[in-house]
């Protein structure tokens, strides 16, 4: 899960299934440290921003970056590749439209 995305439902229900999440809690205008547990929060939200303001767990989040930003660069590389050959198929198709439609 991304730091970005965190929605806290997911979040309880992945800890409620025995998976432990590893996505850094957003710091907020009101509440300037993200870690600290608030009076609103579950016990699955609570252990996790506590889990989450441990070293361990910071350098397992800082570790996520080599390998799922490389594969979600990989992914729009590839995409930005379909889409340029694409462009090139459709001009090539009409330009030779328009070459056979001038010749005729």
């Amino acid at each position: 899960m991304d730091g970005g995305f965190v929605k806290f439902e997911q979040i309880e229900r992945t800890e409620q299934a025995g998976v432990k999440v590893c996505a850094s809690p957003q710091q907020s205008r009101q509440d300037p440290d993200p870690h600290r547990t608030r009076d609103t929060d579950s016990v699955e939200i609570a252990a996790w921003r506590i889990r989450m303001a441990t070293e361990e767990a910071k350098a397992i989040y800082r570790q996520r970056a080599s390998t799922s930003d490389t594969g979600n660069a990989d992914a729009r590389i590839i995409e930005g590749w379909v889409r340029s050959w694409c462009v090139v198929r459709a001009r090539s198709a009409a330009w030779r439209c328009g070459l056979r439609w001038r010749t005729t």
